[in-house]
């Protein structure tokens, strides 16, 4: 009987397990790179913090000025945001995960267009990162 159960225990175990897999933590420090709605560019540095209830990323430029905040959801390989620019503007965003880059594409209503950005994971020992901020 306890061998019995011993083997049901694990059998179950294995299948609660099974096909689960431990994502990749998001979490650090990002370069940037995106594209404006009048097709200039725009570099900066992106903090991601990750907990339970989802994503949070600070946009800030070169000159370490917040340019927008954003919250959202991760599911899977893919990332959906709100965010807000500095500005006030807010829009939507969303990000597919490739290794260490976030591949994304953003718009906000009014203006016409989508537009993109590119989150490259960079190495803090190399970029002097502060760690992320807690905005969720």
């Amino acid at each position: 009987m306890r061998r019995t159960l011993r083997l049901l225990a694990l059998g179950t175990l294995c299948l609660l397990t099974n096909g689960a897999t431990a994502q990749t933590s998001l979490v650090g420090t990002y370069t940037v790179e995106g594209t404006n709605p009048d097709a200039t560019t725009y570099t900066g540095h992106a903090e991601v913090i990750e907990t339970d209830d989802g994503i949070g990323i600070t946009l800030t430029n070169e000159a370490g000025e917040v340019m927008g905040m954003a919250i959202g959801l991760r599911e899977g390989n893919v990332i959906s945001t709100v965010f807000q620019t500095s500005d006030g503007a807010i829009g939507v965003a969303a990000y597919r995960i490739e290794g260490d880059q976030l591949i994304g594409h953003w718009r906000v209503p009014g203006l016409d267009g989508v537009f993109t950005e590119t989150l490259t994971k960079a190495d803090p020992r190399l970029h002097g990162a502060t760690g992320p901020k807690n905005i969720i």
